[in-house]
């Protein structure tokens, strides 16, 4: 993996969250914040929050609320990633079985251009352009980037998704309060 970009710079990443378990609007305020209180990490936009049903996984899972934003970083992509794990388990997440519900889930979808594949990350993310329910927020705040292995829009993947299920778009006012770039910037659910 080549981190020179990262390691000369400031990148912008695009994280997706997700949560079923409890307050799930507040386990996505709790990780936005925490991510901006890293040492390298500043929030530079974020997406509506979209209600959306469980995909895979045990049956009875409450529906879940997704968003997804964007941060830039000094961080490298090996650091990030530690540092959502790290914060995943500080709100109560646990890995009991693939696709099980959960406290909050933090995905790094994109950080840059970059394009890895180790043990421990795969960037992008290997199964964006599959979810719906990750394009939908993503496009919000990242339609017109571009996928670094196939070169098409998030647009353009959101586009072409076979998914059906639409979530549903809503605001709650302890995410329409979170600071981007260090100043309140409403967010709107006809973005």
């Amino acid at each position: 993996m080549d981190n020179s970009a990262a390691k000369s710079g400031t990148m912008r990443s695009y994280l997706a969250l997700g949560s079923n378990l409890g307050d799930r609007v507040g386990h996505l305020v709790a990780a936005v914040e925490q991510l901006t209180r890293l040492p390298k990490a500043i929030l530079v936009d974020r997406s509506a929050l979209f209600e959306t049903e469980p995909v895979g996984g045990p049956p009875g899972q409450d529906c879940y609320v997704n968003s997804a934003i964007a941060i830039e970083t000094t961080l490298g992509p090996e650091e990030l990633l530690e540092s959502c794990l790290q914060i995943e388990h500080r709100l109560g997440r646990r890995r009991r079985a693939p696709n099980d519900a959960r406290t909050i889930d933090i995905d790094m979808l994109l950080y840059g251009d970059l394009v890895c594949d180790t043990p421990t990350l795969i960037l992008p993310h290997p199964r964006m352009h599959l979810r719906r329910f990750v394009l939908d927020p993503l496009v919000q705040i990242a339609g017109r980037e571009r996928h670094p292995v196939t070169g098409v829009t998030i647009q353009q993947l959101l586009n072409q998704v076979s998914d059906p299920a639409e979530g549903r778009s809503f605001n709650d006012d302890r995410w329409s309060v979170l600071e981007i770039a260090g100043a309140v910037v409403p967010v709107s659910v006809d973005r």
